[in-house]
This record gives structure tokens, C-alpha cells and sequence, in this order.
């Protein structure tokens, strides 16, 4: 048998770990406990749980990253229950499990998804949950408004293969915000790098679209939200433009 036990800061919220200790408990299937308080404690945990036949013991650190210190003293509290147990008659019981630290989560890739996404979240309910995806010739488009308009993209793997998430053709967005009589370019600003794309408006009505929803909730930076354009077929730099906040559409007149 295996046994977790989990160290938080101290602050963390007690329902947040009986929840994480039942789905541990489910699908890990090891058993869970929460972390003793004191060195004393820890010691009298780990006789307990070798006396009781636990094979492993693994201390988790539930916190983004412990000093070094801190990890330091972990591991010097495993050897000193060790060191404690030998010459006494806990030695045989002792020798027969393994404990160990494992290693706090730090940076982790897998957690970059989870952050975006509490982080849109946040900025969701902040706008009422209907934030501006996307500014056209300045008309704020919001991701409801997006949704409204006719010629919903469902899955945008049904028209650019390899590609997720939900859209609308650009054609749409055209007769939504009514360009100037003699339009001819489209030019589309990103939200972060500030990089810029240009194409002429007729290739973009006749094959664009632009991404801004995955499973029904806006686009996700990591993704190329808050919009997405896509032009199948179209060998430029404006084929595939990711974290499109801005659009203009513009005319000879107006370079």
C-alpha cells in the first residue's frame, strides 16, 4: 500500500484539500492524509503507517515551489526518522518501507493551460461575462455578438483540416460593421506581439474566417485568441494570424 501525505502553506483552503484528497483517493487509488504539523508528529505518522504494513510513503509538497530550505528540511526529517528507528525494535518494521519526498510541482507546462484559463475566466466575469473579442474599423464586437451573426463556423476542421474550435466566415462580419465604399485591404493587429498582416479584402470575403470560440467559451491565448483569421488555401503570412484583437479595413485612399 501506498500513502501520500500532502504539505500546503498553511493557508490553503481546507475544502480545496478534501476535495483534491477524494480524487486522489478515486482515481490514484492510494490512500491520502494531511500533513502532520510538527517533526514529532511526522515521525509518529510514518512508525504508525510501518507498523500498519504501508510499503511507501511519499511527501508531496502542495505548493507551487517550497524554498530550498524547506525541501532540505523535509528530507532531513525523513533521515532522522531513519536514523531514530535504528537500534530500537521499529529497525526491522521500519527497513521494510520506503519513505521519500517528491518533488514540488514548480513550473510545469501542463499548468500554463490552467492558469489561461482561470485567468479568462476572471476577465469574463469582470465584463459580465461577455467580453470584446474583437474591434473592427472601432466597432467592439463582443463573443456574444459573434455568435449572433449568420454563417457559424461549427467546426472549423469541416473547412481547414487539422484545426479546432468554432468560428464565423469573415463575409459575416463584413456586412455586420460596413465597410467604406471603396475598402480593398484588411489589415489585422495582434494583442500581444504586435505584429500586423495585410491582405486584400476580396481574398478574405471570398475564403476567410475567423476563430473565437473552442467548446462554446471564448478562445484562449494559447490558442490564438481572442480571434483567430484563417484563409485555407492561401500561401502568406496572413493564412493563419493568431491573438487578433483588431481589424481595419482600409482603401487606397486612406495609405
Amino acid at each position: 500500500m501506498k500513502l501520500i501525505l500532502l504539505l500546503t502553506d498553511g493557508e490553503t483552503d481546507p475544502t480545496s484539500i478534501r476535495q483534491l484528497v477524494e480524487a486522489l483517493r478515486e482515481q490514484a487509488r492510494v490512500e491520502v492524509d494531511g500533513w502532520p504539523d510538527s517533526s514529532d508528529a511526522l515521525w509518529q505518522k510514518l512508525d504508525v503507517c510501518a507498523a500498519d504494513g504501508v510499503q511507501m510513503v511519499v511527501l508531496m509538497p502542495l505548493v507551487l515551489m517550497p524554498a530550498a530550505e524547506r525541501l532540505k528540511a523535509l528530507s532531513e526529517m525523513v533521515d532522522t526518522w531513519r536514523s531514530k528507528a535504528k537500534g530500537t525494535t521499529k529497525d526491522l518494521v521500519s527497513s521494510r518501507m520506503t519513505a521519500t519526498v517528491a518533488r514540488p510541482l514548480g513550473f510545469d507546462s501542463r499548468l500554463l493551460e490552467m492558469v489561461e484559463a482561470r485567468i479568462d475566466a476572471a476577465v469574463n466575469e469582470a465584463v459580465g461575462g461577455d467580453p470584446v473579442v474583437l474591434t473592427v474599423d472601432d466597432r467592439e464586437l463582443t463573443f456574444s455578438r459573434l455568435r449572433e451573426l449568420p454563417g457559424q463556423i461549427e467546426d472549423v476542421g469541416a473547412v481547414a483540416e487539422g484545426r479546432e474550435g468554432e468560428g464565423v466566415w469573415f463575409r459575416s462580419i463584413m456586412e455586420a460593421v460596413g465597410p467604406a465604399p471603396g475598402a480593398d485591404r484588411v489589415t489585422c493587429f495582434c494583442e500581444v506581439d504586435g505584429f500586423t498582416a495585410s491582405v486584400d479584402l476580396e481574398t478574405v470575403v471570398a475564403d476567410g474566417f475567423v476563430i473565437y470560440a473552442s467548446e462554446g467559451r471564448p478562445l484562449q491565448s494559447r490558442s490564438g485568441g481572442p480571434a483567430r483569421l484563417m484563409i485555407p488555401g492561401y500561401d502568406d503570412r496572413c493564412a493563419n494570424v493568431k491573438g487578433v484583437s483588431r481589424i481595419e479595413i482600409t482603401g487606397a485612399q486612406d495609405d
